[in-house]
């Protein structure tokens, strides 16, 4: 069963992966010499033979982001789409650390309307693979505006900006997802869920 764990940047998702009694359960991503390789013939491929990811790339692509910005976005976006689709039917219980859910805060993170319009209008978060379980982590907004401070964040511009459209991400997956979805702040309440599975 795959449940994913997403929120918004500055959330504490790694602190709560790395804290968890139930850390063996995540899945390990490639992070080898050769990932980038693999993620340049992935991202052909699906640009290739998957419309959504097309639909996705196209709306990375108008973004007003760095041409070299969009290309680590193309990346990660292969990344989470990948692992999703190759953890889809596993059986056992298994934690992805940022999804293909996740990918609404690589696209999203704009004031851009035009960004969100074709968003909705290509049904991207519908057609997007699905977790078994999704797990939403959403602090406190001084807590995340604390961190924020601290980490910095490289698309970041204004820290209050980057702060309303990310919350406005999570609350948006909160609404839309039609799953079976846990919202959380700490990790106790991450463990908690994962105990009584």
């Amino acid at each position: 069963m795959l449940i994913e764990l997403t929120g918004h940047p500055c959330s504490g998702k790694t602190y709560i992966l790395n804290k968890s009694q139930f850390k063996t359960l995540v899945f390990k991503k490639y992070s080898g010499i050769f990932k980038l390789s693999k993620l340049f013939f992935l991202t052909i491929y699906y640009i290739l033979i998957d419309k959504l990811i097309r639909d996705i790339f196209h709306i990375v692509l108008i973004s007003n982001d760095s041409f070299y910005l969009k290309l680590v976005l193309i990346f990660n976006i292969t990344d989470k789409y990948y692992y999703s689709i190759k953890l889809k039917s596993v059986k056992n219980k298994t934690i992805i650390d940022e999804g293909a859910i996740h990918i609404l805060f690589n696209i999203l993170c704009t004031d851009n309307l035009l960004i969100w319009d074709l968003f909705d209008k290509k049904n991207i978060f519908q057609r997007l693979p699905q977790p078994k379980k999704l797990i939403l982590l959403k602090t406190k907004i001084d807590v995340q505006i604390e961190r924020l401070n601290k980490k910095g964040h490289k698309r970041m511009k204004n820290i209050n900006d980057f702060t309303r459209i990310t919350r406005n991400i999570s609350n948006y997956i909160e609404v839309n997802f039609k799953g079976e979805i846990h919202i959380i702040n700490n990790l106790t309440e991450f463990n908690e869920i994962l105990k009584s599975e």
